[in-house]
């Protein structure tokens, strides 16, 4: 039997309640943010966060909190340059162990001579050194599947984009687009092998982030990555460090055996960086740059650190990603911000490079199940045994 939506709603029902008052406390924490983002000073949070000892990640301020920038007026001639990607992953039920990896590509020019690019290429795995990362400290091997496949995808559309901008041969003002963080948490989350690591920052990351910053100093190009609806905190940590009564800062010592709710920084621990700034800011307008603590960028990420700013598209609060040679250039800032929120309203509310790369790159499960038939058709063809298990058999019926 399939969801009964009949008491799933109604169980819906009985929550409302809790879900206003929710919403009425984010709200009154949220004007409260936006009082102490005007009236702290970032260098005393600084100094804060440098003598002090606590387990969340906060955001690294080098300039003010409270600033805010209106939209700047974009070239009138320029380039977007977009990719997404999709996978199928390895299945023990397939006929044939692989994955696929299909990368989308959009390029669009506008002005005096405008055009677009619209692609995809898929690449497909076989064999063992495709499937597998040789850890190089054991004797043992990676599956590239499942979470380790998801990094691999995400590396080859950054490194993509990178062989992309390095090939193109125009020199006007271009905004090099990613979907999703620049920060791959996921390097150092699944627990890789250090030699597995430094393989896929060696191979793909860093190489690929040296092709667009050697690309920025001959022509004006700029590197970003957008995120939807961000569920971030970084800018509320912040915060939370600045409205500490003690000094230093020593969570575990001062507030380790207190209810959350009661701590000082509670009275901001409820809502998320979204919330300030979808008050904060009007439409079109941007906040300061601030730059992430992660310790994969700490660790990986030698100058190429990151950096972001929220954004008020008129649709939504979205964070935006750049590198720091991005960051520190206030016309590639302005490149960003201008060209996001043109390609914004050019989508109805998300950027269309970024909605076209997807549809370029989306696999659907129909597709999938069209390729591993005719893979079965192609080794039947030649007399080789086909895999796969009874389980995926059975669901291409129904018995009842």
């Amino acid at each position: 039997m399939s969801l009964d939506l009949v008491q799933a709603l109604a169980k819906l029902q009985e929550k409302t309640a809790h879900i206003m008052n929710r919403h009425s406390e984010g709200s009154v924490q949220a004007i409260k943010a936006i009082k102490l983002l005007s009236s702290l000073s970032h260098e005393e949070i600084m100094q804060k966060a440098q003598s002090g000892k606590f387990t969340w990640m906060a955001a690294e301020i080098h300039t003010s909190l409270a600033g805010k920038y209106t939209k700047p007026a974009k070239p009138n001639n320029y380039k977007v340059m977009a990719v997404d990607g999709s996978q199928i992953d390895v299945s023990r039920h397939a006929p044939l162990m692989y994955h696929l990896i299909n990368i989308g590509k959009v390029i669009l020019t506008y002005g005096e001579s405008s055009s677009a690019v619209l692609e995809s290429k898929p690449e497909i795995a076989v064999s063992e050194n495709e499937l597998y990362i040789e850890d190089q400290d054991s004797t043992r091997s990676v599956p590239i599947e499942g979470a380790v496949l998801g990094i691999k995808r995400s590396l080859r559309e950054l490194e993509t984009l990178s062989e992309t901008i390095a090939t193109d041969v125009d020199e006007i003002p271009t905004l090099a687009l990613l979907d999703g963080t620049l920060i791959f948490w996921t390097i150092t989350a699944n627990s890789l092998p250090t030699s597995v690591t430094d393989y896929l920052i060696n191979t793909y990351l860093i190489p690929s982030l040296d092709r667009i910053k050697e690309k920025s100093i001959k022509s004006p190009t700029s590197l970003a990555s957008y995120i939807s609806s961000p569920k971030s905190t970084d800018v509320v940590n912040t915060l939370r460090l600045a409205i500490c009564p003690y000094s230093p800062i020593n969570c575990d010592r001062h507030c380790g055996t207190l209810n959350a709710g009661t701590r000082p920084c509670d009275s901001v621990n409820s809502i998320t960086d979204q919330d300030i700034f979808s008050i904060f800011l009007g439409t079109g307008q941007r906040s300061e740059i601030f730059f992430s603590t992660s310790q994969v960028i700490q660790k990986y990420y030698l100058g190429h650190e990151i950096g972001f700013f929220y954004l008020n598209t008129g649709k939504e609060i979205a964070r935006i990603e750049i590198p720091i040679w991005v960051a520190s250039d206030h016309a590639l800032v302005d490149l960003t911000h201008s060209l996001i929120l043109d390609q914004v309203d050019k989508g109805l509310g998300y950027p269309i490079s970024l909605a076209e790369a997807h549809e370029q790159a989306v696999v659907t499960p129909q597709n999938r199940n069209a390729f591993n038939a005719i893979i079965e058709t192609m080794l039947t063809n030649q007399d080789v045994s086909i895999g796969g298990s009874q389980k995926s058999s059975s669901k291409q019926v129904r018995w009842i």
